[in-house]
């Protein structure tokens, strides 16, 4: 019996040669019982079967099934311990270079991937395709189930381009052994679920609508549809349907596997549970709270059953659950977020939750931002919190909700410290008058680049960012500074999809050849340094103003094009003082234009549109950027360049140090207009995406 890359497994005959009637007979009882779904009378025999062998073989086989039975029922404890022990006694008595041991290692992956165990997962299920390619040719369907299962595991630590790649790898082999005498065995149907799902993560609808429809009839016609492989099976077309908004047949879907799952797993079995949450989820978006809350309850109560009190799905759900009692009453709603946040084991980061809990009760954010900027290197990090003023086009002021999920990446974030430790130094630099620019010696200025598998609120209106300075509280930035977050997976897609791609057609080639994801990140990450550079106020009737209400609507062109200008001008610095090699300074300029010919198709009504439209019109007003009428690409005199950044990021720095909302109008009306030449060249790479759409396993409501 050998698991299936679901969360709920599928067993497989394999009859071995007949040496103990007895056992041959109980073996055979559990696979018939498990594939009526009659989970605990296979446990009942599995064990007889256990006894009863007298091999390493026979041992090894019944080991394994009982340690899954064990686990498909619910018994978490005892199937990893049978599923290890089968493990341990093949790899003995049989070798580690057995067809045996590659089926316990596929299906103590299988396990260990369902508990989100998922390193030790990958390396028994790579271990497992490697032996049986050996042992059993590389186009055995046995190879093809462990490619599944090492597909399920990429898919569930979000490696969704490498996964969809290993189960068509699997579905080709699967595929070459399928014909009118040898139709589609379950394991295949499951292999086209899986795929299925990871189309629905990369955005590709139909054909995971495709692959759903066509896996679920391969089930109905091998298990049938009462089997828990293919109720576990229609949680998949339940997400998606749900993701594109149509509630009522995702509903159906989920209604016909809740009680098919909580009568053949059990109701303390991980996916009945995960159904209740998903479901849960689905009712918030209907606006049906009391189905909702219903299922969150018992949701909660079982993670607590199974994995305990402290653990993450346990937090998942009292934060989805926090949230919808939030809204109906915030007291209730405080305790439970409350009690996520003292799930965690980091104290400092404990401890700013809950200050941001204080927060959100009383609009007082400056002791959690403080706290925040505490945190030293934290694996996760969380945004939750008013920030941005974009969307308040009248006053420029009102700020709006934006929360991120962060995870950290330590590799990436360790090659910011050679910026990190420049910044007082850039900002003593400035070209500024040094009144106007606070020193930042002392202060603290954490960068982290960060994988963000979830956003919502403000930071999913409109442009999609790759970083962010935070907060802008100007109290927080003069006490202790700001921290820089770069987002690698939206940067990677928008570097791949948008920013290369607009290079090719619309930068001279030899130069469009220099733009990169180095010089794109390079310029990100000075820009994000920048806006905690400059003034820190405003000098307004011989006063301090915060710069946001001097300048008013204007305030967010005008902090864009600062950071990005200033940003320019401290990478020259950086190359002059050895920070940075000066070969590298061309292409980070040309990789900075070439994200300006992205941000410009938004238009000059979104804030860093209108910033980077002003820096294209006043670097050709100063001949940095030319036109070739003939090809119609754009040529960057890079030898004028840094001369003409000084300036601009002289003039912009004045600006916002002087308060000049007038003169900062004024401005923007000369250069902020779109050249008909250039909406010309935009036009001819209209098929080029305008940004990109993070598609997410999490609900935003």
């Amino acid at each position: 019996m050998k698991p299936a890359a679901l969360a709920c497994l599928l067993a497989t005959p394999l009859l071995l040669p007949a040496q103990n009637a007895d056992w041959d007979a109980l073996d055979r009882q559990v696979e018939q019982l498990y594939l009526k779904g009659d989970i605990a009378g296979a446990v009942r025999v599995a064990k007889l079967a256990v006894d009863a062998a007298s091999t390493p073989k026979q041992s090894g086989r019944s080991l394994d099934r009982l340690g899954f039975l064990y686990y498909n029922s619910g018994n978490l404890k005892d199937g990893e311990a049978f599923l290890r022990k089968g493990l341990d006694l093949r790899r003995e008595k049989l070798g580690a270079d057995s067809a045996d041991y590659a089926e316990s290692a596929n299906d103590l992956a299988l396990f260990l991937r369902d508990t989100r165990r998922f390193p030790e997962a990958q390396a028994l299920a790579e271990e497992a395709v490697a032996v049986r390619s050996r042992v059993l040719g590389a186009n055995d369907p046995l190879v093809a189930e462990t490619l599944e299962t090492l597909g399920s595991i990429l898919s569930g630590e979000g490696e969704y381009g490498k996964s969809a790649a290993t189960f068509e790898k699997a579905r080709s082999i699967y595929e070459s052994h399928i014909d009118a005498k040898n139709p589609a065995p379950p394991e295949y149907g499951t292999l086209l679920v899986n795929l299925a799902g990871n189309y629905h993560r990369l955005g590709e609808y139909h054909q995971a609508e495709t692959d759903f429809d066509a896996g679920l009839e391969v089930l109905r016609k091998t298990i049938g549809a009462t089997h828990p492989i293919y109720a576990t099976s229609l949680m998949g077309p339940a997400n998606l349907e749900m993701e594109l908004g149509n509630y009522s047949a995702a509903e159906k879907f989920y209604n016909e596997a809740a009680p098919l799952l909580k009568a053949s797993l059990g109701e303390t079995h991980p996916i009945y549970v995960q159904l209740l949450d998903h479901r849960a989820v689905l009712y918030q978006a209907m606006g049906n709270r009391t189905g909702a809350e219903s299922d969150y309850r018992t949701a909660l109560a079982l993670r607590k059953k199974i994995y305990g009190p402290n653990h993450v799905l346990v937090a998942a759900t009292l934060r989805n659950y926090g949230r919808l009692v939030y809204a109906r009453n915030a007291t209730e709603g405080e305790k439970l977020l409350r009690e996520a946040a003292d799930l965690s084991d980091d104290a400092p980061f404990a401890r700013f939750l809950r200050l941001r809990a204080d927060a959100l009760l009383d609009d007082d954010y400056l002791q959690s931002d403080l706290a925040w900027l505490e945190l030293e290197n934290p694996r996760f990090d969380v945004i939750f919190a008013p920030y941005e003023t974009y969307l308040d086009g009248l006053l420029g002021v009102k700020t709006t909700y934006g929360a991120a999920v962060l995870v950290r990446n330590d590799a990436e974030s360790r090659k910011l410290d050679v910026y990190q430790q420049y910044v007082p130094d850039i900002q003593e630099a400035l070209p500024l008058a040094a009144e106007d620019r606070p020193s930042k010696k002392g202060l603290r200025s954490p960068m982290q680049i960060m994988e963000a598998p979830f956003r919502a609120g403000d930071l999913r209106h409109g442009y999609q960012a790759v970083a962010d300075n935070l907060p802008n509280d100007p109290r927080v930035h003069e006490q202790r500074g700001s921290k820089k977050i770069f987002f690698k997976n939206f940067m990677d897609a928008r570097v791949e999809h948008v920013i290369l791609p607009i290079a090719q057609r619309l930068l001279r080639a030899d130069q469009a050849q220099q733009a990169s994801a180095e010089g794109y990140l390079a310029a990100t990450v000075m820009h994000e340094i920048s806006h905690g550079l400059g003034p820190a106020f405003a000098r307004v009737g011989g006063g301090r103003q915060d710069i946001r209400v001097a300048m008013g609507p204007v305030f967010s062109g005008l902090e864009e094009a600062k950071a990005d200008i200033v940003g320019l001008f401290a990478l020259k610095w950086l190359v002059d003082h050895g920070g940075v090699a000066p070969a590298k300074l061309n292409g980070y300029y040309i990789s900075y234009v070439a994200g300006i010919l992205r941000t410009v198709r938004f238009g000059i009504a979104e804030a860093h549109g209108r910033a980077e439209m002003m820096e294209f019109n006043y670097l050709a007003a100063r001949g940095v950027l030319v036109r070739d009428p003939a090809s119609g690409r754009y040529g960057i005199e890079l030898d004028r360049m840094p001369g003409v950044i000084a300036d601009l990021a002289r003039q912009l720095l004045q600006l916002e140090a002087s308060g000049d909302r007038a003169g900062a109008e004024a401005w923007f009306a000369k250069y902020g207009a779109m050249p008909p030449e250039l909406a010309q060249a935009l036009e001819s790479a209209r098929d080029v995406p305008v940004d990109i759409d993070p598609v997410s396993d999490f609900t935003e409501d």
